[in-house]
């Protein structure tokens, strides 16, 4: 039975609600409008592009975590990051707490607090002001919790674009803020385009003693893989992580090396051991690692196919050693657009008294105690050079030819000997042989004493030159299958009462240190895994710590996480870290030490017959000063060149010399 409704006693005049639909239409409208309106009143944005109108070098300096008005911050070191502004070509980023902020809820953070965040604010609009007006300040950086992110927490009021709002950069346009992780796209005047991610917080990755740069690393993956191709990934926020890496991989799809860039910022919060950021203290974390990134975009003349896949990018860490690069990459700049870079080499070279190095041997200690009959096989040498004056000196880090590998013999071997002659044509420049020299299965080889006497005439051009510093007995030379006998072919042989019968040619056990050690005349000392190799200038020593194999803390990922390893497990302080079995080339530098992965010169062989592959061509270097103590690793062969050419250039040149190159005008 169907139910029957009541019958109405009230009837309502009041207008009824307008459906859903007809509110939906108003709501994406509201949705809409309010982008609009973010998007006209926002300075924040996923990007900032802009092209360079000159055809020097360019300077970039990252600038973060420089906490103005914190009572332990560093003026000095913040006023130096501002003050290299001023010079030319040269801008900054600002990547995040610039100033300090305030948060309530810290209760001894406010102690720590100089003036007020209101105050903080309108200074920190003032200090930048003069840099923005002269077009100094590219963008800032945005989006991030702590410091100027306490802001937005607490208040709701975004004090990064407080600070940018009503700048204008001096072609008119509104000073941008990078989101946290932003894109910054650069458009060089040689035509080359050069991308930056930009954080202040890299997030998660990485550890603050093994893999500093971890966080940078993993941002750059996830980019690559999400949105696509970038040169690099920096930011800053971990107090105690800071350092450059330039590191170099085969790109499967062009079938060319490609460099990725990564950089963590450092503070000056907290340098001081007296005024030490007690944010960090309290967690046993420190001391605070001082700022002093510098990236340097060099404008060579382009063609096409040149080579040129990266080499451009110079990134360096310490203020000192990136005004030498900067000062070294202009000066190239000029006498390579006057065409007399080769000609002034040159003749810095004839008129300079040349470098003359000395194996030490009392200083030097072998593994075993030798006799005069042993092949000494070394674990700590030394040599000594005399002083001839102050042109750095270019050690090249050699290692995975594979003598004897079809990659090295049909492909990649005269890279390896257009090193030998770059080596071969300059007295400050020398070689020291690492890991994998000569291919593992060579030991098994009928033909292996052959093999061994190619490579012993392809390096004598240097060796006879004293420079080449020492050769690594590495696993493919102690391997035991050199001890046994090895066949070949089979050959007719006819004995004594003229019977003919057949036999395997056989050459008896061979060894291979002895062999290289008296083939170059006793004059290149053997060194093993983990040796310690030390060059002494006089004015300034450098100790190396020399890797075959890494164990297992090597990583085809991260480059460097072995060699970081291996100096820590041994308790060191060298300066300089170098050699691996992984796959990626290049170089780190933190405050402690510089870190080399040297490349390949044949296919990467470490992981078994399967995975072979294609890995970054050899060609990095470390360049030392003989009158200081400073260290410039390289990436790649010709950035090797090129920067080991344009210090040659600042250190040799007289002053009126470069007063006149860089007067002269080019059209």
């Amino acid at each position: 039975m169907k139910e029957r409704l009541p019958e109405l006693q009230l009837k309502f005049i009041d207008k009824g609600r307008p459906t859903f639909d007809k509110v939906q239409v108003k709501l994406d409208n509201l949705h809409r409008l309010k982008q609009e309106i973010d998007d006209d009143m926002s300075l924040l944005c996923d990007s900032v592009e802009l092209n360079i109108k000159f055809d020097e070098p360019v300077r970039i300096i990252p600038i973060s975590d420089t906490h103005l008005f914190a009572v332990q911050t560093d003026t000095t070191k913040a006023n130096e990051l501002l003050g290299k502004l001023r010079e030319l070509n040269t801008f900054g980023i600002i990547m995040g707490d610039f100033i300090e902020g305030a948060n309530p809820k810290i209760v001894d953070h406010i102690n720590n607090v100089e003036i007020g965040f209101t105050q903080q604010v309108i200074a920190a609009k003032k200090i930048i002001e003069p840099f923005v007006k002269t077009g100094k300040i590219i963008c800032m950086v945005g989006t991030f919790t702590g410091h100027e992110g306490w802001g937005d927490t607490t208040l709701g009021l975004d004090v990064v674009q407080l600070i940018a709002h009503g700048f204008s950069q001096p072609d008119g346009t509104d000073l941008k803020v990078l989101y946290n992780g932003g894109k910054l796209i650069i458009h060089l005047n040689n035509g080359v385009t050069y991308s930056q991610l930009i954080y202040h917080a890299p997030g998660g990755g990485g550890s603050d003693e093994i893999n500093p740069l971890g966080a940078q690393r993993n941002r750059l993956w996830e980019h690559i893989s999400h949105r696509g191709p970038t040169d690099g990934a920096g930011g800053g926020d971990w107090h105690h992580r800071a350092g450059v890496s330039k590191e170099t991989v085969f790109d499967l799809k062009d079938g060319k090396e490609r460099s990725h860039l990564l950089f963590s910022n450092g503070t000056s919060k907290g340098n001081d051991p007296n005024r030490p950021d007690t944010f960090l203290t309290k967690m046993a974390k420190g001391p605070t690692l001082a700022p002093g990134v510098q990236l340097i975009l060099n404008q060579p003349a382009r063609q096409k196919n040149d080579g040129r896949n990266g080499e451009y990018a110079w990134l360096s860490y310490g203020f000192n050693k990136g005004e030498i690069l900067y000062e070294a990459a202009k000066l190239l700049d000029k006498t390579e657009k006057q065409k007399k870079t080769g000609e002034l080499i040159e003749e810095i070279i004839d008129r300079s008294r040349k470098p003359k190095a000395e194996f030490d041997r009392k200083s030097s200690r072998t593994k075993i105690k030798d006799n005069q009959f042993d092949t000494p096989m070394f674990e700590n040498f030394k040599w000594k050079f005399e002083d001839s004056g102050s042109i750095p000196r270019m050690v090249f880090l050699l290692a995975g030819a594979r003598y004897s590998s079809t990659s090295f013999e049909k492909r990649d071997k005269e890279k390896l000997f257009e090193i030998v002659k770059q080596i071969e044509s300059n007295p400050f420049q020398y070689g020291l042989v690492m890991r994998h020299f000569i291919d593992p299965d060579v030991a098994k080889m009928y033909s292996r004493d052959y093999v061994l006497d190619r490579m012993i005439n392809d390096l004598s051009p240097i060796v006879n030159k004293d420079r080449l510093l020492g050769f690594m007995m590495s696993s493919s030379l102690l391997d035991d299958r050199w001890k046994k006998d090895v066949l070949g072919n089979v050959i007719k042989i006819k004995d004594s009462r003229g019977k003919i019968h057949f036999e395997r040619e056989r050459k008896s056990r061979l060894y291979p240190g002895t062999y290289i050690y008296r083939a170059f005349s006793k004059k290149v000392p053997l060194y093993l895994n983990q040796s310690l190799m030390y060059l002494d200038f006089g004015k300034a020593s450098y100790e190396f710590l020399l890797m075959d194999h890494l164990a297992n803390s090597g990583s085809e990922f991260d480059p460097f996480r072995g060699l970081v390893q291996a100096r820590r497990k041994a308790l060191l302080r060298s300066d300089v870290v170098a050699g691996g079995h992984m796959l990626g080339g290049g170089f780190m530098t933190t405050p402690d030490a510089d870190y080399v992965a040297p490349g390949w010169f044949s296919e990467y062989d470490s992981g078994g017959k399967s995975n072979k592959k294609r890995a970054p061509l050899g060609g990095q270097a470390v360049i030392l000063f003989p009158d200081q103590k400073l260290v410039i690793p390289t990436s790649t062969l010709l950035e090797s060149v090129d920067t080991h050419e344009a210090l040659i250039l600042l250190k040799g040149l007289r002053k009126e010399e470069k007063e006149k190159i860089m007067s002269k005008k080019v059209r």
